[in-house]
């Protein structure tokens, strides 16, 4: 036993280190961090409660291929993903975020990988390192939005396809991968064909994809994935009738937002898209914190210089007719950069460009290590340590209590503490999403008593379910029902009669 462990190299102690570092970040007090609770999280997490305990989606849609939520819909991977959990644990808040941080876990593995075969395995644990302590990733690892699944499933797609030129049977991991991102994001749909296409005819190019049964899988593999959203998008072009069976739904969306995607104001939108990798913000706090940027804001210089080395790279590969996966990384970003001038994007709408501008901040380092002086990494990597350890203290400290009012902390034990309570229940400045998880409210029950205030329409509004009625005026309260009411709200309530109980940002009055 002891002169095996003397044969494993000291490398491999760091790789081992820096994973279990890096997940450690992304899994430690999750239900805590952030503080509170996002709404579509909580659509997320109600949705895969009604496929837990009902095996159909909140609008009776059996294990949909595309959730209704909203009336525009959502992708359904996540709630796919979190329904076990909610079957073994309950309605726990860890419960939403733990899909997306394990993703988020993998990923790392899956950079060192890649990296190790582009370049080597001191490579492979620079890059691993690098985004184990990136704000965004950290950020978009530690909360359950279903989009933020897609840039992860990308990079294993990527990841597979890179191991599949040398070994073939790789192939059909990456389909699978590439298959399961179609279901964690829409918006994507219309760059996993080109970047498939593309990479494809690379490999076929260099001889390193042939017409043999791991291609035919593969291939396979990827239809079957692609087949119901093709269905998916009959229906809602009213082409075909939706479909309902006992194992699978294509619905009907009340609405379809197609029109988001599309070359009108093509320049304004990519201005957009560079502002936002510019100022590394798109003034949403839950995206990104305005002291550290998504990647901290000295890196832009390192992806620059990192552009321009892998192009470098990809050109001399090219003139030496070597094969390298090195082009597939500029693919990515050239990809995702398109699609940002199709959609009008903020951070998590084009989450697809910053995994490949990670790429790009990773040859930076690696090119400033060959290029400039060979001991200038250890340096660069001291530095992000250090920004890591400010932004760790930030996180956890100041922005913890700044998100939690924008994720409305207290608000899941104000919920459940007023179902305690008899009679009707009014709320205000809730989303209903979050009372749907809070109180778990039946599936049925819930489609028997709700209230639309705008149906149908893109973003269902609702007035009333069940004993929640959302919306109501001061001057009419009655003792007989209990409010949900902002903390700032309780010395009213009390004066008029009512028993307070308060949760952080919320009190009940009773």
């Amino acid at each position: 036993m002891q002169n095996k462990l003397k044969e494993i190299k000291p490398i491999t102690y760091l790789i081992i280190a820096v994973f279990l570092f890096g997940s450690l970040i992304r899994l430690l007090g999750l239900s805590n961090y952030p503080a509170g609770l996002n709404q579509d999280e909580a659509f997320s997490g109600y949705e895969a409660y009604c496929l837990a305990t009902t095996g159909a989606d909140s609008f009776e849609y059996k294990n949909p291929v595309y959730l209704t939520v909203w009336g525009s819909g959502q992708s359904a991977l996540n709630s796919y993903l979190i329904a076990p959990l909610i079957k073994i644990f309950g309605m726990k808040t860890f419960c939403i975020r733990l899909p997306q941080a394990i993703v988020g876990c993998m990923s790392l593995l899956a950079i060192y990988l890649l990296f190790k075969k582009l370049l080597d395995e001191k490579a492979g644990l620079i890059a691993m390192f690098i985004l184990a302590v990136m704000p965004w990733h950290i950020m978009e690892s530690r909360w359950g939005l279903d989009c933020n699944l897609a840039p992860e499933f990308l990079l294993f797609g990527l990841c597979f396809f890179v191991y599949g030129m040398e070994k073939p049977k790789y192939y059909i991991g990456s389909a699978i991968m590439y298959g399961l991102s179609l279901y964690s994001y829409a918006t994507i749909w219309p760059i996993v064909p080109v970047i498939l296409l593309i990479q494809i005819i690379y490999a076929a190019y260099y001889k390193k994809i042939q017409l043999d049964k791991y291609f035919i899988v593969s291939a396979g593999i990827v239809t079957l994935f692609a087949l119901p959203l093709l269905l998916f998008l009959l229906v809602n072009k009213d082409i075909i009738n939706e479909i309902k069976t006992p194992v699978i739904s294509i619905p009907k969306l009340l609405y379809m937002r197609e029109s988001e995607i599309s070359f009108d104001n093509f320049f304004h939108k990519l201005q957009n898209l560079a502002s936002i990798i510019w100022n590394q913000s798109d003034g949403l706090p839950w995206n990104a914190t305005e002291p550290f940027g998504l990647f901290y804001n000295f890196s832009l210089l390192f992806a620059g210089i990192g552009l321009i080395y892998m192009i470098y790279i990809i050109i001399k590969n090219f003139r030496k007719k070597e094969c390298n996966g090195t082009i597939f990384l500029l693919l990515n970003l050239l990809v995702a950069i398109f699609l940002g001038c199709l959609i009008e994007v903020n951070i998590n709408r084009i989450n697809s460009v910053f995994i490949p501008i990670i790429f790009c901040i990773i040859w930076g380092i690696i090119a400033c290590g060959k290029l400039i002086w060979k001991y200038s990494i250890y340096f660069l990597v001291l530095l992000y340590f250090i920004s890591f350890l400010k932004f760790g203290h930030y996180y956890v400290t100041d922005y913890n209590k700044e998100i939690g009012f924008y994720f409305q902390a207290g608000i899941q034990d104000a919920i459940k503490f007023a179902t305690l309570q008899e009679g009707d229940i009014y709320i205000n400045n809730v989303s209903y999403t979050k009372v749907l998880y809070c109180s778990q409210t039946d599936p049925k029950l819930y489609r028997q008593t709700v209230q639309y205030t705008n149906y149908p329409s893109a973003f269902l509004d609702v007035s009333s379910f069940d004993r929640f009625h959302f919306g109501y005026d001061i001057n009419q309260i009655t003792l007989d029902a209990t409010y949900i009411i902002d903390i700032s709200e309780k010395d009213a309530y009390q004066g008029l009669g009512f028993r307070i109980q308060e949760f952080q940002n919320f009190a009940v009055a009773y």
